[in-house]
């Protein structure tokens, strides 16, 4: 307020000098010659000018201001200095100023280097006896500093209006906002007295909790009345808060779990008479910790790269699995893409937005197999984790649990899941209470488990219970149709190029030397190869000299085994024999392909050259190293 006054007394002594201005000009119609001098020493812009507003005099003021001499301002448009998007409203105005009328005052802009002025002029008219006008004067100032902070005074008080505003309305409505959002957590808050009397509880998003709030405010009633020690009363009796803590009590035949977290709300001379409590429903925990530790499916079938018709023939058979609920067992060697039919089969089912957890049984420990698929109890050995901790079966309730490896699942540990398979409910280890379980088994093994059940090594009850649908993924040397597909998903997973623009750079020495590989390791020794090139190549040109020394020499020498007598394949099998036959066919391959791309192009060079993607220069050199090498 201080400052609005200051400037308001500011403006009061501004308009107030104005008209001792006014006083002045008036003054100085009468004695012209007499205040010349002083007219010169103003620190206000003077000027005069004829009716058609042209210059007549400017004083040294208002030169200095444009940065230019008296005299070039004379006989010049006065309104030429003006914004053109001012000079309107000033003609406008001009036209109510006559004899009877003689006095103006306006503002206005103008732009100096590119900077912007605010000018406030005040004037009078001189005229003749008949009212024809013989002269304009006008006493100007530069007001940019009153205007700025005019407009500064102006936004600080609509802004501070609109906070105030704002405040106002946050304040009206706090109370709803508190409740809007106590009935958007999914968590149950609960506030209890010292006598276990539930002063509120939150139902949650669509009344989660309004079912079994009388339930679980009676539960939390009687274990602080009642004469066992817990986390409970200890808040009570020791203003302590706890967190974490799992609860679990039954109703109506339906078990309600919780983790329960509490802390002191209020004290009253140096007694805590309330306490507040959250609740995480058991499930919620579970998920969360699904969802944070990363066991969820990324894959679906639209990912499975194939045109082989007996992978397809599995993924159809997939499909119709994932359409049901009924356990199902993938075989298949190691690299095939077994737990990738997994996730698929997961994301196509009516469990999709439940959790996918993924054990490597074969990872495992034994001593851990137990704890790891069922958890444990707290207090079961030493060591263990204050609270107990879930299974894996328990965080995989709702959705899907995929044993991999499952043949390497101890024997006395497959009668335990058997149980599990069979009762879907899981007993902790250490523990005595059943949890029960909603999920889903899909089990995979690269092993023949009915060879293994037959010798013993794997329980035949378990294998039916897992065995429902069996699926067989095929291995990438029964399926070569698949190579190239795949090899170019590889590349266009990560260099995000189209499949014809990568095929350009894919030499054919390079697609037969693959297809002719056994691939031992399968679909992830492929991608292993593919990612190897990608990176060795730079983007460029693919040739063979880029694939793995162990894939080349694997080829040639059946090259060498086919292509030579039986009485030398033995000789030619040794490292210096292969690398020649590899280059020897290698030679031969490139040689092939630049004649077939200089016919198809009716012996132009360059355009030959287009067409493999190089240059004219590469393609003779390649031709001339060719000729040489083969004569």
């Amino acid at each position: 307020m201080a400052e609005t006054r200051a400037l308001e007394e500011k403006l009061k002594r501004a308009e107030e000098r104005i008209k001792e201005q006014e006083q002045v000009i008036r003054g100085l119609e009468l004695r012209k010659d007499q205040y010349d001098s002083i007219m010169e020493n103003m620190q206000e812009l003077v000027e005069r000018s004829g009716p058609d507003y042209y210059l007549r005099y400017v004083n040294k003021s208002m030169a200095n201001f444009y940065g230019v001499t008296q005299e070039s301002l004379i006989h010049t448009d006065t309104m030429e200095l003006v914004l053109k998007e001012d000079r309107p409203k000033i003609y406008e105005l001009m036209k109510n100023v006559n004899a009877e009328n003689p006095y103006y005052h306006y503002e206005y802009r103008v732009c100096i280097d590119d900077r912007i002025y605010w000018m406030e002029s005040v004037g009078r008219g001189f005229y003749e006896e008949d009212g024809t006008i013989i002269e304009y004067q006008d006493v100007s100032r530069d007001v940019t500093h009153f205007k700025n902070m005019e407009k500064e005074l102006k936004n600080t008080v609509e802004a501070r209006t609109a906070e105030l505003r704002h405040t106002n309305r946050k304040l009206l409505q706090v109370n709803d906002y508190l409740q809007s959002i106590l009935a958007g957590i999914s968590e149950g808050i609960l506030v209890i007295d010292e006598h276990g009397d539930c002063e509120f509880l939150n139902y949650g998003p669509n009344d989660l909790w309004k079912d079994t709030a009388q339930e679980i405010c009676d539960y939390f009633r009687n274990l602080l009345n009642g004469k066992s020690s817990n986390v409970l009363n200890w808040m009570f009796l020791k203003k302590r808060a706890f967190t974490d803590t799992e609860m679990r009590f039954v109703s109506e035949g339906k078990d309600h779990s919780f983790v329960v977290s509490g802390m002191p709300l209020e004290a009253e001379h140096d007694t805590m008479i309330k306490g507040i409590l959250v609740l995480k429903p058991m499930t919620q925990v579970h998920q969360m910790v699904t969802r944070m530790s990363g066991n969820q499916a990324r894959f679906h079938f639209k990912d499975i790269v194939t045109i082989s018709s007996s992978l397809q023939e599995t993924i159809f058979l997939a499909k119709q699995a994932a359409a049901s609920d009924c356990n199902v067992m993938i075989e298949g060697e190691s690299g095939t893409g077994k737990e990738l039919f997994a996730q698929s089969i997961h994301n196509g089912s009516s469990r999709r937005n439940g959790p996918f957890v993924a054990v490597n049984c074969g990872a495992i420990p034994r001593e851990l197999v137990a704890s790891e698929l069922f958890g444990y109890a707290e207090g079961s050995f030493t060591g263990a984790k204050k609270g107990g901790k879930p299974g894996k079966f328990e965080l995989a309730k709702g959705g899907t649990l995929f044993l991999d490896e499952i043949g390497d699942m101890p024997l006395d540990q497959q009668i335990a899941l058997l149980r599990v398979i069979q009762e879907r409910s899981v007993t902790r280890v250490g523990g005595e209470r059943e949890i029960a379980v909603d999920v889903r088994v899909i089990s995979a093994s690269n092993r023949n488990l009915r060879a293994e059940v037959k010798e013993n090594n794997f329980r035949e009850d378990l294998f039916y219970r897992l065995n429902v649908i069996g699926l067989h993924v095929p291995p990438l040397r029964d399926r070569k149709e698949d190579i190239l597909p795949l090899f170019c998903s590889f590349w266009a997973k990560v260099t995000h190029c189209k499949a014809e623009d990568f095929l350009k750079l894919l030499q054919p020495d390079v697609i037969d030397a693959l297809s002719r590989y056994d691939w031992p390791g399968n679909v992830r020794e492929l991608e292993n190869v593919a990612d190897r090139m990608m990176y060795l190549s730079g983007g460029k040109e693919i040739t063979v000299q880029y694939l793995p020394y162990h894939i080349l020499k694997a080829v040639l020498s059946k090259d060498v085994k086919e292509d030579l007598p039986p009485s030398q394949t033995a000789a030619a099998a040794s490292i210096q024999d292969v690398r020649a036959k590899r280059k020897e066919v290698s030679l031969s391959l490139e040689q092939q392909r630049l004649y077939s791309a200089l016919e198809q192009a009716g012996g132009n060079i360059s355009a030959a050259a287009r067409a493999l993607g190089i240059s004219r220069a590469t393609f003779y050199r390649k031709l001339r190293l060719t000729q040489k090498e083969g004569s």
